[in-house]
């Protein structure tokens, strides 16, 4: 849902690739990898029914102490 709403990550980080001055001349090559990204998602989705497993296995990095 959050890919087919513009929510999902990918569309968040490029938005702030476009927002923040000092990323700007990231965005046309940001733009072409988060779109492939992207469409290589909804095509498993449209295949499988579920997210990528890179997607739904996702987890925050374990923080270690001291780091």
């Amino acid at each position: 849902m959050c890919v087919l709403n513009n929510i999902d990550r990918f569309q968040l980080a490029l938005d702030a690739i476009h927002r923040v001055a000092r990323l700007k001349p990231l965005a046309s090559q940001a733009d072409q990898w988060y779109s492939e990204a992207i469409q290589r998602h909804k095509l498993y989705v449209a295949e499988n029914g579920d997210d990528l497993p890179e997607i739904k296995n996702w987890r925050w990095p374990v923080e270690r102490a001291g780091v």
